[in-house]
């Protein structure tokens, strides 16, 4: 599928009000064979790109063509709270998720979860990005890596886009125990303009200490991570992880997901 083209299709949307919030699943990485690069994961490749990479504890393309459901099915969790609503969108026989927040406060979200279930110090998540109807200057946070800390005064981490409908930024955020928040801005970039695909691929380096954002298959720009990032079971989100104050409906959909951790 072109994901240029792919919105100017018929699309179904299904609600996904039966995904399961406990299963569990085992993944097997152990036919990987080759080198690949972050250019290496572009959208006409992403059924096949896991068995291209060698080496990583975990790799999936959530593609389950048996199934046809992609990423939304179990172990993946659906998240969301007050106006957040998630669909499945199905485009050309491709799935995409479709996340929204209605207008309002900082008090709604709407995405997919999943814990990978290994270990390691570098996580690398890939995705095409598109944003359907942009909801003002203040946005929403997009997908997102939630990492791993060994701080005791840390209780949780994470890199993820802040995604308006004129810009983007790759930040860090770390929430302290008292349930402050430490953010970091990272990699700004012009954010696609709507009904305008862009593919993603974030890499959270614990060893590095860093964190990078290439767009289309381009050469990652990196900034530095706080050294209480640490190797672990890193989780990801899909989706809109975090309403900013919004003046009208935010809408995004993400499609031809890839993660792996090395």
């Amino acid at each position: 599928m072109s994901t240029a083209t792919a919105l100017s299709a018929c699309s179904l949307f299904t609600n996904l009000d039966n995904l399961a919030s406990d299963a569990s699943t085992a993944l097997d990485a152990s036919d990987a064979s080759t080198d690949a690069s972050p250019s290496d994961v572009v959208s006409d490749q992403a059924l096949t790109f896991c068995q291209t990479v060698d080496g990583a504890a975990f790799c999936d393309d959530f593609t389950e063509q048996s199934e046809g459901m992609g990423i939304f099915v179990p172990p993946w969790t659906k998240e969301f709270l007050n106006n957040g609503s998630l669909t499945q969108a199905v485009v050309d026989g491709g799935d995409w998720l479709s996340a929204s927040v209605g207008a309002g406060d900082a008090s709604s979200y709407a995405y997919l979860r999943r814990t990978l279930g290994v270990s390691g110090s570098l996580t690398h998540y890939a995705f095409d990005l598109q944003i359907v109807v942009p909801g003002g200057v203040t946005g929403v946070n997009a997908s997102l890596v939630e990492v791993p800390t060994d701080a005791s005064d840390i209780q949780a981490g994470f890199v993820y886009l802040a995604v308006t409908g004129t810009n983007a930024t790759l930040f860090e955020q770390h929430v302290y125990v008292d349930g402050s928040i430490g953010t970091l801005a990272g990699m700004p970039f012009l954010a696609p303009p709507p009904g305008s695909p862009v593919h993603v691929d974030i890499i959270v380096d614990t060893a590095a200490q860093t964190a990078s954002l290439a767009l289309d298959g381009g050469t990652p720009s990196a900034f530095n991570i706080p050294g209480f990032f640490v190797a672990g079971t890193p989780a990801i989100r899909a989706g809109i992880t975090h309403e900013n104050p919004l003046t009208n409906q935010f809408q995004l959909m993400v499609t031809n997901v890839v993660v792996w951790v090395e």
